[in-house]
């Protein structure tokens, strides 16, 4: 709690649309994430406790405005493996939330001998940016060599271990293009605090209050014949839904995979070549006629001797020769 709060503010989450408790904000969303922060003892006046839970879901482009508004908890995003009460295995790919499709972008699973927990970044969203995992917890753009999600497993003392996985927006956004799919990020918190009065908890007397229609806010009080220690107890319960949605087409021109069809690009995005000996620039719309390209020495040679880059020579009715350079994954 900032000290720059009074309980009031604290109890109605002023502070919600900051980081970390909008867990969008930012280059890198959140979309898995257990925490809490305790201050003083449990049976002392100035006593505060908060906890946080955030669970995602991928969502098919059609159920996703329904879904934010159906779906109440982040324990509805929950996905399980082993067998079900209908005797049939489940891989923990898959669920239903009603008639909604759900998901996951991230699963974190214990192993029912040793009871080690592991967590899988969805295979989809690795395969289609081609993803490199360079240690344990990060995986990079092979292109862009830019890190585009990290996991973490994160300890506890009185609960299990927990996921922790961040994802860069940029390229959730592209890889939702491309799935038809949208991203539920489902968020509840709890907040605690004792008092010596009632009135020093500031508590808003409103029973639940429906801020937005993705947000409510649940507030309650305990006298000290229920706490039993001598001190009122205020408790505030926030759940909120978030909605992150897909590009309005996939990013083709940065995939690592290549791609056969026509790219759309602005003129003002075309590059310019060397089109004569003076050094002389042109687009290749605006150089139509046969004619030669110029190349520096180094481009070329970035061409051959890089990976991720490769050269082709076309030969057309054994005359002319094209040369074709692409940016690729090797």
């Amino acid at each position: 709690m900032s000290s720059s709060m009074t309980l009031r503010d604290w109890f109605q989450y002023s502070d919600r649309d900051k980081p970390p408790y909008n867990p969008t904000i930012g280059t890198n969303i959140t979309i898995d994430r257990f925490w809490q922060n305790e201050v003083s003892e449990f049976n002392s006046s100035d006593w505060r406790r908060e906890e946080w839970l955030i669970h995602s879901a991928l969502i098919p482009i059609e159920q996703l405005n329904n879904a934010a508004i159906e779906i109440k908890s982040p324990h509805d995003l929950s996905f399980r493996t082993g067998w079900n009460f209908k005797d049939e295995f489940d891989f923990g790919n898959y669920t239903q939330y009603g008639e909604i499709e759900l998901y996951p972008l991230s699963l974190l699973r214990r192993h029912p001998i040793s009871q080690d927990h592991s967590i899988e970044l969805s295979y989809e969203f690795t395969t289609y940016h081609a993803l490199v995992k360079k240690n344990e917890n990060q995986f990079y753009h092979p292109i862009d060599n830019i890190l585009a999600a990290e996991t973490n497993l994160d300890f506890h003392q009185t609960y299990d271990p927990t996921v922790r996985v961040t994802i860069h927006r940029d390229y959730l956004r592209d890889f939702l293009a491309a799935a038809g799919m949208g991203l539920v990020v489902s968020v509840i918190a709890s907040r605690f605090a004792n008092a010596t009065t009632e009135e020093e908890l500031e508590l808003p007397q409103i029973e639940d209050r429906q801020v937005n229609e993705l947000t409510w806010i649940s507030p309650s009080l305990n006298t000290p014949e229920f706490t039993r220690n001598g001190y009122f107890r205020g408790h505030s319960i926030i759940g909120r839904n978030f909605i992150v949605k897909p590009y309005d087409r996939p990013k083709f021109e940065r995939s690592p995979w290549t791609y056969f069809g026509e790219v759309p690009i602005s003129e003002s995005e075309l590059p310019r070549f060397i089109i004569n000996s003076e050094g002389d620039k042109q687009t290749l719309t605006e150089f139509n006629q046969i004619g030669y390209l110029y190349f520096r020495p180094e481009v070329l040679q970035k061409y051959l001797q890089t990976n991720g880059y490769r050269v082709f020579l076309i030969c057309e009715t054994g005359v002319l020769l094209h040369l074709l350079l692409e940016k690729v994954l090797t």
